[in-house]
């Protein structure tokens, strides 16, 4: 599910938790804020967007953790600033895990977030602009406590996911879509073939973000 165009919020991110928790046809969900930062180390800043997840959800509904280079994506559980990098991004601050990275929201203060691993997809474009922290840390980070603007959802047979998302769309203003029918046109256009493993649990999506799709905002 996701929020009305004119959002980056959605609705009524509760409801679609407790829905999601009782619905039979649901295998699990993870709920996300994706942002838009400034990674800096030093002088060096660039803008990274920062996906907050909460791990064990994220785990389960997808193959991250075969991308992991180093650490546990599980790394990011407990209350401190952790951050996973992509590897190209951890490359170009000339970071190593363990060390330290600031993060900002436009004018707002710089939070330090502490390196606990890398993810490598294999693409440059994402491996140099995304990272992954905890969801609480990113809704702190941003000054939306409480915010949501995705649900990722793994259902019991991916077969049937046009049928669910089409039930789903009378429950609520926010936008539901088909993973597959929301990215076909993305995927044949950048054909990245290698990452349908890595999507392919994720049955249906409710994106809160105009209606617009692309890779940072479907990785989950």
């Amino acid at each position: 599910p996701g929020g009305k165009r004119d959002t980056s919020r959605l609705k009524n991110y509760p409801g679609w938790a407790e829905k999601l928790q009782s619905d039979s046809d649901v295998f699990d969900f993870s709920p996300r804020l994706t942002i838009n930062t400034l990674a800096t180390v030093g002088k060096f800043s660039t803008p990274v967007t920062l996906v907050g997840t909460v791990p064990d959800k994220h785990v389960r509904i997808t193959s991250i953790e075969e991308y992991m280079s180093q650490g546990a994506f599980s790394d990011l559980k407990g209350g401190a600033n952790k951050v996973i990098l992509g590897s190209k991004l951890l490359e170009d601050l000339s970071l190593r895990v363990g060390e330290y990275v600031n993060f900002s929201v436009g004018n707002q203060s710089v939070q330090p977030f502490k390196v606990v691993g890398v993810v490598h997809f294999g693409n440059d474009q994402i491996d140099k602009s995304m990272a992954f922290a905890n969801l609480s840390n990113v809704q702190v980070l941003n000054k939306t406590p409480g915010r949501v603007s995705e649900i990722s959802v793994a259902l019991v047979d991916e077969e049937r996911s046009a049928e669910i998302a089409q039930s789903w769309k009378i429950l609520s203003d926010d936008k539901v879509e088909d993973w597959r029918e929301a990215n076909k046109m993305f995927m044949e256009m950048i054909k990245m073939q290698d990452f349908v493993r890595y999507f392919i649990t994720t049955a249906i999506l409710i994106v809160a973000a105009f209606g617009v799709y692309n890779v940072l905002s479907i990785m989950i």
